[in-house]
């Protein structure tokens, strides 16, 4: 079973957690979680029936719309083949459709139900849609369709020898319907049958109300008396097991920062290695390009502007001046700002403000491995460089190079030493 799944099943179990302590909303949430995790996975049964929670959770709280709307959702997965929850579906439909005023369509549902339990000799189902359809065949007026199909459920739970609680209510609608047609001794001997159903059923529900308590008293004295007995010892395991786990997590947590540090400190180290590599063979380039001349192949860029931009970069080194801008660059080698602009996109592929960044982190790099500067502080280099605050400094540091400046500086200062 896969996680999506898990997981649909479990908030549906949770859903009927709640749905147990009357607490609907909450009961809800869990399905609609539910349902969310069983459309990933694909799981049209476990969709079907969280529908049908989702609805009853509307149902019980007299939201009747939503309730209605969910049913609908769940009945049409049942007409692309998913059978499963068949009577929960239509029964709850049937009851929310009636519930709301729609008794045509109501009965239509009850008689597909009723059609469906005789079809699959499901006794218990056609016996209690045929309790439903009388009742509402009689709201109706459809009196003979009561008689008869009252007396089909009566007759079911009598040759199955099938107990419904709510027996009396048949025999009460079909002497409404008798008594309606005019059949008065029917209707008579159906009211006789109901009141001494419903006495009778008020007596076995009292006795079985009688016994519940007694049942109840003797198991809550069973437990007031198992409670102080296992109260000490579980308090006894309570203070064992939180030791166990304060101990285990803090071994956990401790051997986790030891990995996790050490992890950051072999990183750190490979990243200090590249960045003096990178840092070494920068110093020799800019040693070897003293002097040298730009020489471009493409047409639509002047050599002569791309040379007096790396002269004024990398001998005067303008890049250190914090107030530089593309409009202060482009009067020193004497053009406008758009064509500048335009010839160092063409020239590096990159704008002009990544190439500053470039020059400023790459000089900063040197001056953090050399002993010249080592007096300087991180922000004294970044001054030098040409930011105007530690904080760029430190970000766009670590975004050009993996690591921080101090963090640079330290571990480069032991690689040249053990070097």
């Amino acid at each position: 079973m896969n996680n999506n799944r898990l997981l649909g099943y479990y908030y549906n179990v949770q859903g009927g957690i709640y749905f147990s302590m009357n607490k609907y909303l909450e009961s809800r949430e869990f399905y609609k979680t539910a349902y969310h995790f069983l459309l990933i996975d694909n799981d049209s049964v476990g969709m079907k029936g969280n529908l049908i929670n989702i609805g009853n959770t509307f149902s019980i709280t007299k939201e009747l719309d939503s309730s209605l709307y969910y049913y609908e959702l769940g009945e049409v997965l049942e007409k692309n083949g998913i059978l499963e929850f068949k009577e929960a579906l239509l029964s709850n439909l049937a009851l929310t459709l009636q519930d709301i005023g729609r008794l045509n369509e109501a009965i239509l549902v009850y008689e597909k139900l009723f059609n469906w339990g005789k079809l699959t000799n499901n006794v218990y189902v056609t016996a209690v849609s045929s309790g439903n359809l009388g009742s509402a065949y009689l709201s109706k007026k459809r009196y003979e369709d009561v008689i008869h199909i009252l007396e089909y459920g009566l007759s079911v739970l009598n040759k199955n020898s099938i107990r419904e609680n709510h027996m009396f209510r048949y025999y009460y609608v079909l002497s409404l319907a008798h008594k309606a047609l005019g059949n008065f001794n029917q209707a008579y001997e159906m009211l006789s049958i109901s009141d001494s159903l419903f006495k009778a059923q008020q007596e076995l529900n009292l006795d079985e109300y009688v016994s519940d308590l007694k049942l109840q008293h003797k198991v809550e004295l069973f437990d007031k008396e198992t409670i102080i007995q296992e109260e000490k010892l579980r308090t006894e395991r309570e203070q064992s097991q939180n030791l166990i786990i304060f101990l285990i997590l803090s071994s956990v947590v401790i051997i986790l920062i030891l990995v996790l540090y050490s992890l950051k400190r072999r990183k750190n180290v490979m990243l200090v290695k590249k960045n003096l590599e990178l840092t070494q063979i920068l110093k020799a380039k800019i040693e070897q390009k003293s002097g040298s001349k730009v020489k471009s192949k493409r047409p639509d860029v002047s050599n002569e502007i791309i040379e007096k931009f790396e002269s004024l970069f990398t001998e005067k080194q303008v890049f250190k001046d914090q107030t530089l801008s593309l409009e202060k660059l482009a009067k020193m080698v004497k053009t406008n700002r758009s064509y500048l602009s335009n010839q160092i996109n063409d020239y590096y592929g990159v704008p002009f403000r990544s190439i500053v960044n470039k020059y400023r982190i790459d000089e900063a790099r040197i001056m953090l491995i050399s002993e010249e500067y080592a007096h300087y502080s991180i922000e004294g280099v970044a001054l030098t460089v040409g930011y105007r605050n530690i904080s760029t400094f430190i970000t766009a540091f670590k975004k050009e190079t993996g690591i921080t400046p101090s963090i640079f500086r330290n571990q480069s200062l032991l690689e040249l030493a053990n070097a």
